[in-house]
């Protein structure tokens, strides 16, 4: 992973964090960089892939 790629991650992890984005972005961007450079013990993480995706879990906001 280059130190951009990195730093955008880190940026949408935060924003996150400040309830500023859905859980989906920060995800999403994991799971292509997991691709891109696979590692098995990221690949095999629980909260990288937790439920299926038509199920649309990540979209909604919970207060």
């Amino acid at each position: 992973m280059t130190s951009r790629q990195r730093g955008k991650l880190v940026d949408e992890i935060l924003h996150y964090r400040d309830g500023q984005l859905l859980i989906l972005l920060p995800l999403t961007l994991m799971k292509h960089s997991i691709d891109e450079y696979p590692a098995p013990y990221l690949m095999i993480q629980n909260y990288v892939s937790t439920h299926p995706e038509n199920l649309c879990l990540r979209m909604t906001i919970s207060e």
